[in-house]
């Protein structure tokens, strides 16, 4: 884990790492409170407005009325990231109750994390999501954390092209990258560090010791998310 996880130490390491902009999800609302944790989001992208970019949570079973939620973060305070985790909500990420998200979602051209964690039907929902928006940038999270995870989000990913391959976790598979870049996903690759409950070093090196030619890294760590902040709201 990375020791010291505020607004200020984050900062201070990602600029000793060569990071100027990053993207943060709300880790006090994945575990507890996500008003409060989305609000610490808010927070965060106002103290650093060039820099810190949200990504919102919203649950129905924390707060049944979707719309107004997705509106007033996204349309109002101009929030281009989603985030889900259907480990705590067990509720399916293509379950009706999303619609109004999603679809605000994809007419404003906005990217989604989508975590895996614990989803059974993960890869068959986010090939029904990746068709019926396809201007929503749906990011596979976790991508690379074993070889048939990494073969199987690939296969997917290689099918719609609004799917992004995300490879953060605690340990890396070995090769891993090096196997998106062969199967032709370098431009839909991203750096990731779950920062900061994972420290960002660690996931720093994979990408810049894999063995993969020096466009594909600056691609994976920069390139492609600079091109979906870009046409957010666009």
């Amino acid at each position: 884990m990375m020791l010291k996880g505020d607004l200020a130490h984050m900062t201070r390491l990602y600029h000793r790492l060569g990071v100027q902009r990053y993207c943060v999800a709300p880790w006090l609302g994945i575990w507890a409170d996500k008003k409060a944790g989305n609000n610490a989001v808010l927070e965060m992208s106002r103290q650093q407005p060039d820099a810190a970019f949200g990504l919102i949570m919203i649950d129905p079973t924390y707060d049944p009325d979707v719309r107004a939620q997705a509106e007033y973060y996204h349309l109002q305070k101009r929030v281009p990231g989603l985030k889900t985790l259907y480990a705590r909500s067990a509720v399916r990420y293509n379950d009706p109750v999303f619609d109004p998200w999603w679809q605000i979602a994809n007419q404003n051209k906005l990217f989604a994390l989508m975590d895996y964690g614990s989803y059974p039907q993960f890869l068959d929902d986010m090939a029904d999501l990746a068709e019926r928006y396809p201007d929503i940038a749906f990011f596979l999270d976790h991508a690379g954390r074993d070889w048939s995870a990494a073969e199987a989000n690939a296969a997917l990913a290689k099918r719609y092209s609004n799917l992004y391959i995300q490879h953060t976790y605690t340990s890396n598979t070995q090769g891993a990258i090096e196997y998106f870049v062969a199967e032709g996903l370098a431009d839909r690759t991203l750096f990731g560090t779950d920062a900061p409950m994972r420290d960002p070093r660690p996931q720093l090196g994979w990408i810049v010791y894999a063995d993969i030619s020096e466009a594909d890294k600056r691609k994976i760590l920069h390139e492609n998310m600079d091109r979906l902040l870009a046409r957010a709201f666009t």
